[in-house]
C-alpha cells in the first residue's frame, strides 16, 4: 500500500508541476502524503507509531537528512519528525526511501487519525504497569488508511501510558489512554483509565481485552464516525464552551489566565465550520484513496 501511495503521489505532483492540478486540487493530495507547504521551504512530516524507532530506520533518516536536507530533522512531540528544507521536486524521492526502511508519512497531517503516542520509556519504565506499545501497535494497524476516519472534521490523537506519569500528555489528547489496575473478585486487573477530547469528561476504565482490532475500547467516548454525519455532538460542544464562558466572565479571555478559553472556543467552532463547508466535501470527492481490507 505504501509503495502504490508513493506512485500516487509522484504522479500527482508532476501534474501539479505541469499545471494541470490547481493549489486547491493539490492540497489535499499532499496532506495525505504528510506534505505541508510553508513560507521558505515544504515540510514534511514522517511518522514514527508510539516512538519506536529500529537502527535500520534511524540510518535511513539520516541518510535523507543528508541528501535531501540540511542534515538534520526535528523530532515532534508527538513521536514524528519533521524535515523542514527539502525541494518540492525531491519528495516523491524522500517517500519512496521511506518505504524502503518501512516507514512513511501517511496521517501525519490532514483531519484524521494521527500517529498514536505512547511513552518514551515504554517497556523500561521502573514504574510501568503494562507496555503500552502491544495496544498502541493494535490501534495502528486499526486507524491507518480506515475509510471512516482518514477525513473527519478535525484531526484526531491518540496516546497510551504504560504507567501513571503520564509520559505522553494523555490529557492533551482527543482520547488518551493511562494503564492502571483495579480488583475484580479478588484478583487484580490491568486496564486503562480512558480520558476523552482532553479529559473534558470523567474518565472510565476499559480492560486491555477490549483493545481488539475492532477497538470496542474507543466506543466509550463519542464517536468519530458520528462527527461528518451529524452535526448535533458538535452543536452541544459550543454551547457547553459558551455556558463556561459566561461562567469565567473576563478572565477567559485573557492568553495567560488559568481559565482562559480561547482555544476551546476556537475547537468548538472549528468543528461546525469544517462539517458544514462546501470545500471540504469537494475535495473528498477528488481525493485518489488507497484501498484497504477490512
Amino acid at each position: 500500500i505504501v509503495a502504490d501511495r508513493v506512485r500516487q503521489y509522484r504522479d500527482q505532483l508532476a501534474r501539479f508541476l505541469a499545471g494541470r492540478l490547481s493549489e486547491d486540487e493539490f492540497r489535499p493530495l499532499r496532506l495525505q502524503n504528510g506534505l505541508y507547504i510553508q513560507r521558505h521551504a515544504p515540510m514534511l512530516r514522517v511518522a514514527i507509531p508510539y516512538g519506536l524507532l529500529s537502527s535500520r530506520q534511524l540510518h535511513g533518516l539520516a541518510s535523507i537528512a543528508r541528501r535531501y536536507d540540511r542534515g538534520y530533522g526535528h523530532f515532534t512531540t508527538r513521536q514524528n519528525i519533521q524535515f523542514n528544507w527539502p525541494a518540492l521536486k525531491d519528495t516523491p524521492d524522500i517517500l519512496a526511501e521511506l518505504a524502503t526502511v518501512q516507514m512513511h508519512a501517511i496521517q501525519t497531517s490532514g483531519n484524521c487519525v494521527r500517529n498514536v503516542t505512547a511513552d518514551h520509556f515504554a517497556g523500561v519504565a521502573h514504574d510501568e504497569i503494562a507496555d503500552p506499545r502491544p495496544y498502541a501497535e493494535i490501534l495502528r494497524q486499526w486507524s491507518s488508511l480506515h475509510p471512516e476516519f482518514s477525513f473527519l472534521p478535525r484531526k484526531f490523537k491518540i496516546s497510551i501510558a504504560g504507567c501513571k506519569s503520564w509520559c505522553p500528555y494523555p490529557e492533551i489528547n482527543d482520547v488518551g489512554l493511562t494503564a492502571t489496575t483495579r480488583v475484580v473478585n479478588g484478583a487484580a486487573e490491568v486496564g486503562f483509565f480512558i480520558a476523552r477530547c482532553g479529559r473534558a469528561s470523567p474518565p472510565s476504565l476499559t480492560s486491555p481485552r477490549s483493545l481488539t482490532p475492532s477497538c470496542t475500547g474507543i466506543r466509550c467516548c463519542p464517536s468519530c464516525r458520528e462527527w461528518p454525519k451529524s452535526s448535533a455532538i458538535l452543536k452541544c460542544c459550543v454551547s457547553i464552551a459558551s455556558a463556561a464562558l459566561e461562567v469565567c466572565g473576563i478572565m477567559a479571555y485573557k492568553q495567560d489566565s488559568p481559565f482562559s478559553m480561547l482555544r476551546i472556543i476556537r475547537d468548538a467552532h472549528g468543528g461546525l465550520v469544517m462539517v458544514s463547508n462546501d470545500r471540504y466535501l469537494h475535495d473528498n470527492a477528488q481525493l485518489l484513496l488507497a484501498t484497504k481490507t477490512l
